[in-house]
Formats: structure tokens, C-alpha cells, sequence
């Protein structure tokens, strides 16, 4: 029992024994705005179809990020969507999922009116006094109840313009277009064109009652002997998009309804009320959807396209801040999201992978990695490693600039790191090299890096290979790691002083090997098989080749061999390779002995590894910038 009603309780008691003769009297407590809300039974209610599946996804993760006071979300999809509401990793919100059957042989302009006729009678799949109808291209990005669809009459609000204000400044096409519309509404009122004289569907966002939709389906009943699927996909209609479902809806309540159910608020008037009382709206925001159109915190995008494919460069961003809502429900955990560079094959992203799963450890976060895939990197991270990490693909990068959802987070530099002292739900970190907070020893952080580097687990195909090649190739051998990184024979790496011809300089190492150890081995990798060849007629029978084509990035396959070539080069003794090659850097430290020996010089910046490095002999020491 609530202390409130206890206390009323007790009041009440001690009146009645005093003076009961003299009053009578009732204690009610004023219900909270989620009782308001639970007590209206509101629905939000999404008519969609299988493309409009990245929107959906978007939007759904917005609401369960933003809506509060609803009751659940009701879906209704065609029969060839396979959608279930396992789907979805939601945390706040209920989903139902309905199928409905489409007719064979329509096409898109049946399945237009379709949609429609699904929303005007939602009372097919939910029993709610009333529903938020949103499309599948609307997002959320601030906090959106039932009760701001209700005026202070507490009834609930339509918005509306004057097709005086609409005809403004659009062409002559576009103004054809909308008298067809206005037309189709006059022959739903039964008036003519000219006297239906505002426009009703002005904004996504419809708040439509179970009452206007009975009284609306009594209107086509009594007046045209119509069911509401009748009078929707009518044969006449459906050539062209005259139907507007919000129209019928808003102009009825407007011009028939002698209850007057909804208040009917002019769209400028409620833009202005709106901007005056909502000034923190998200730069990101401004910039993109001027305020015009927007009254409440919710946007839409009009942006689709025959392959959904091809989202538009503005949905891209929010499309990633779904993702990244998708994976972290901030704030149950903290994190740590890392996302790539320019320019990054698989060991820088390796290399970088670890350093955040050891900050993440250090500061009780999870990482989450933005992995994008373009050319330099057309494998998934998942294409390679088993994992249990959250990653994003394909998508714009997160910056301060383009998050809009406002979630506690901060930015840090991979040069300067600030992960231990942040507070913030989410850290963002852009990085293609190994860092560390200045403030945790070196020692400690690379104890954590060994470990963190060696739990990545290759996926099974590539695990097989590797462990079948080592017991044929390397058991009960002294095998030496050889890596020579150039883009091709003659010409030189574009980013090392390194040329064929500097060969000979890993040939002074190899045979000041061979002099200690007669019966060392050589595993070779190179980018190009003439350098191969050419270790081959040096050294003959004692250089151990993989045997796969030359390593490439335009295939997921030929990606899947450089992986290969890299565990094998980490099960050698120690390896001899191109300087700060992050490829041969990396493996260095899975060898026995966690050793490289540099070749040549680099035209790279000092701080291209700016943690680990290796000393003359080999050895792992700290970088000194």
C-alpha cells in the first residue's frame, strides 16, 4: 500500500471518529502521468514491408530509446516478411508482429493503398483506445510521451494548414497533384473540391482513436456501401496516389464529427509553441532538418530508394547510432567504441583491436568496434576471428558533430588517450595504432596486451589450416619468420626506402642465423611471389613456403590467407622483417622468443607505433616519442 493512501487512511479514521455526524468525506490521490498514460491504452503502430527493414530497425531502437507512456508496439507486416520480434534487441518496449496476406499480382501502387487501409483499421490487431501511427523512416531523438498528442483541453491534437498556405511557393505539377488529393477527400465528404479547405496530413506522428476509426468506417459503410478495404483499394484509385489515409481521418473529424473528438491546431502555430519551448535541439539536427516541419522531437526521412539498400548520406550516421543502441543500451554497461582510420589493413586494426580490449579491461568497459569495410579491408572482423565483440559495419563515422541521441559520451585522442579518468557511458576512440593511457606502466600494459593479442581465436577453417600446416611443416624444426613487405618486385613499398633489391640486407641476417644454427629454417611471407622465388634459390630446401597465392585485400578469401601466413609467421622462433610492418610487428610478439629484427628504414612518422617497439637485437622495449 502506498504511504499516501496510508496515511489518507489514517486521517480519515480519526475524522469519523470525531465528527462522523457532521461529514462525510473521500481521500483520492492524484494519479502520475504513467497512470494518465497507462489508463488511455496508447499503442504506436507501424504499418511496414520487408524494404523498409534498416529504417524499421532505426526507428524501433529510437523508441525504445525515447518513448515512454505507451503501451506496446504493434506491427503489421506482409506475409513475405520474415520479421519476428526476436529480432530486435530491445529493452524498453513490447512488440507484437502481424502478418497480413497481400493479393497475388499486385504491384506497388495496390500495396501503397494497402498500407493505408492497414492503418485506418488497426483495430484488426490491437485493442488500444488509440494509436500513434509512425512510418518506418521516422526516428526519435528526445523523449516523446502520449501526452504531448493532447492539448491542454485534453483532446488529442491534429494538425492541419490551409491550402491557402500549402499552394505557396510549389510548383504548378505539385499543386495538380494535391487537388487530386483534395478532389478524393470532397468525394469522401461528399462536398466539393474547394470546400474542403485544409490539408490533414502534415506531419508523421498521427494520433488516431479507436472512436474517429468507428466513425469513420460507419461513414463509408452508410455512404458508399463500402467496407474500409473496399474503399481503399477501390480499382478507380489505385492508378493513382489519391488516397491519402490521414486525410480521410483528419478532414472527417474536422468536418463531420458532431463530437468535435480532436483539437485542431494550425502546423506554423504549433512549430512556433514548439521552438520556443525546445531550444536544445541537436546541432546535427538544425543543420539537417531546419525547424519548419518538425513540432515534435521526432524527424522523418524521405529517403528511399529502389535498392534499400542504398541509404542516403544524412541516414547514415543515425543508422550507425542505431547500431550502436542496438549493441550497448547505454547506460546498462560502459564502453569503449573504436572505430578505424583511413588507410588500415588487418594488423594495424588487430593491433588497435587489442589496445582497447586491455584500456577496456584497466577501466571496467566493453568494447564495441566500428569495423568498416572498404578497400583496404573487405573482411568483417567476424570473417576472421570468432569473437563475442559488438561490431558495427558499413557506416559514417561517429563524431561529436553527427551524434544527435545526446547519451553521456566523450571523444579521446589516440595519441593522448583519456579512458581511465572518463566517467562518460561511451568513450569514442578513432585509432590505427597501439595506445595506452600514459597514466597505467608499461610493463602492466603490455603483460595485458600478450594476453588480449593471444585470446584472439582465428575462425575454424583458418584455425584447421594453420595447425594442420605447423605439424607438417614445423614440428621438431628451428623455424625463423621471414617477412618482406613490398607492393611489388622492383618498385619499392610506397611507404618504406625498401626495394627488391635491399633482399641481400635479409640475407645477412639469415645466414648470420645459419652460422649459430645450422639446422635453422626459414618461413617466408612476402607480398610478391618473385621475392619468394628469390629466397628460394638462396637458400633452397631450407625456406618453408605457404603455398597460397600472393596476399592481397580485394577478396574476403585472399584476406582469410593473410591471416593464415600471420599465425604462422607468430609460431616461429623470431622473426626477421620489414621495419615497423605492423604485420610482422604483431606476429613478432605470438613468436617464442617475442623477438623482430628491423630491415630497412621507414618513411613512416616516429610515432606510427608509438607503444611497442623493438630494440637492434629484437628486443620488446617501450617507444620513446
Amino acid at each position: 500500500m502506498k504511504l499516501a493512501n496510508i496515511r489518507c487512511g489514517l486521517t480519515k479514521a480519526l475524522v469519523l471518529l470525531a465528527v462522523l455526524p457532521l461529514f462525510s468525506f473521500t481521500c483520492e490521490e492524484s494519479p502520475t502521468p504513467e497512470e494518465i498514460s497507462k489508463a488511455r491504452k496508447i499503442d504506436i503502430f507501424y504499418k511496414t514491408y520487408k524494404n523498409d527493414d534498416a529504417f524499421l530497425r532505426l526507428s524501433l531502437a529510437t523508441l525504445d530509446r525515447f518513448a515512454v507512456g505507451f503501451r506496446k508496439v504493434v506491427i503489421v507486416t506482409d506475409s513475405d516478411h520474415d520479421l519476428k520480434a526476436s529480432d530486435f534487441n530491445l529493452k524498453n518496449i513490447k512488440i507484437e508482429i502481424f502478418k497480413e496476406v497481400i493479393p497475388s499480382g499486385w504491384g506497388s501502387l495496390e500495396r501503397y493503398n494497402h498500407q493505408q487501409y492497414v492503418k485506418m483499421n488497426f483495430k484488426k490487431w490491437t485493442d488500444a483506445n488509440a494509436i500513434l501511427s509512425l512510418d518506418s523512416n521516422v526516428i526519435l531523438y528526445n523523449t516523446i510521451t502520449p501526452d504531448i498528442y493532447y492539448s491542454n483541453k485534453s483532446k488529442p491534437i491534429w494538425l492541419f494548414e490551409s491550402y491557402e498556405e500549402v499552394f505557396k511557393g510549389i510548383d504548378q505539377g505539385m499543386v495538380d497533384a494535391l487537388g487530386m488529393r483534395r478532389s478524393a477527400v470532397g468525394y469522401f465528404l461528399q462536398r466539393k473540391p474547394e470546400e474542403v479547405q485544409s490539408e490533414f496530413m502534415r506531419f508523421p506522428g498521427f494520433l488516431i482513436t479507436r472512436k474517429l476509426a468507428d466513425k469513420v468506417e460507419g461513414h463509408i459503410k452508410k455512404t458508399f456501401n463500402k467496407s474500409v478495404y473496399e474503399f481503399m483499394t477501390e480499382p478507380s484509385i489505385i492508378d493513382s496516389h489519391k488516397h491519402t489515409e490521414f486525410n480521410y481521418l483528419g478532414a472527417f473529424a474536422y468536418y463531420l464529427d458532431p463530437e468535435k473528438e480532436y483539437d485542431f491546431i494550425d502546423i506554423k502555430k504549433s512549430i512556433i509553441s514548439y521552438s520556443k519551448t525546445n531550444s536544445q535541439i541537436p546541432e546535427a539536427i538544425q543543420r539537417k532538418f531546419p525547424i519548419d516541419g518538425r513540432p515534435y522531437p521526432l524527424i522523418q526521412y524521405h529517403s528511399y530508394t529502389k535498392d534499400p539498400r542504398e541509404l542516403t548520406e544524412s541516414f547514415e550516421p543515425l543508422f550507425a547510432e542505431y547500431q550502436l543502441w542496438d549493441y550497448l543500451h547505454v547506460p546498462k554497461d560502459k564502453y569503449l567504441v573504436l572505430s578505424f582510420g583511413a588507410r588500415t589493413g588487418m594488423a594495424n586494426r588487430i593491433k588497435s583491436t587489442v589496445s582497447a580490449l586491455v584500456s577496456a579491461e584497466l577501466t571496467g568497459r566493453k568494447v564495441c568496434l566500428a569495423w568498416p569495410i572498404n578497400d583496404d579491408m573487405v573482411a568483417g572482423f567476424d570473417d576472421l576471428f570468432i569473437n563475442d565483440i559488438p561490431l558495427l559495419y558499413n557506416f559514417a563515422p561517429l563524431t561529436k558533430k553527427r551524434l544527435i541521441f545526446r547519451f553521456p559520451y566523450e571523444q579521446t585522442n589516440q595519441y593522448e588517450p583519456r579512458i581511465a579518468s572518463s566517467t562518460s557511458d561511451v568513450v569514442l576512440m578513432d585509432s590505427y595504432k597501439t595506445f595506452r593511457d600514459r597514466d597505467i606502466k608499461f610493463k602492466d600494459f603490455f603483460a595485458l596486451y600478450l594476453k588480449h593479442l593471444k585470446s584472439l581465436k582465428p575462425v575454424k577453417d583458418i584455425s584447421e589450416d594453420v595447425n594442420r600446416f605447423a605439424a607438417r611443416n614445423f614440428n621438431g624444426k628451428d623455424v625463423v619468420g621471414i617477412h618482406f613487405r613490398s607492393w611489388s618486385a622492383g618498385v619499392g613499398d610506397e611507404s618504406w626506402n625498401l626495394k627488391s633489391e635491399n633482399i641481400s640486407e635479409f640475407f645477412k641476417e639469415m645466414d648470420k642465423e645459419l652460422k649459430q644454427n645450422p639446422e635453422v629454417f626459414f618461413f617466408v611471407t612476402a607480398d610478391d611471389k618473385k621475392l619468394k622465388d628469390k629466397f628460394v634459390e638462396q637458400y633452397g630446401d631450407k625456406i618453408i613456403l605457404s603455398g597460397i597465392p600472393v596476399i592481397a585485400r580485394n577478396t574476403v578469401e585472399s584476406q582469410k590467407y593473410g591471416l593464415f601466413e600471420w599465425l604462422l609467421l607468430g609460431k616461429t622462433r623470431f622473426i626477421i622483417g620489414t621495419t615497423l610492418s605492423t604485420f610482422s610487428d604483431e606476429a613478432a610478439l605470438l613468436t617464442i622468443e617475442q623477438r623482430k629484427i628491423n630491415i630497412g628504414t621507414s618513411q613512416f612518422s616516429s610515432d606510427h607505433n608509438p607503444v611497442i617497439c623493438f630494440d637492434k637485437t629484437g628486443q620488446v622495449k617501450e617507444c620513446i616519442n
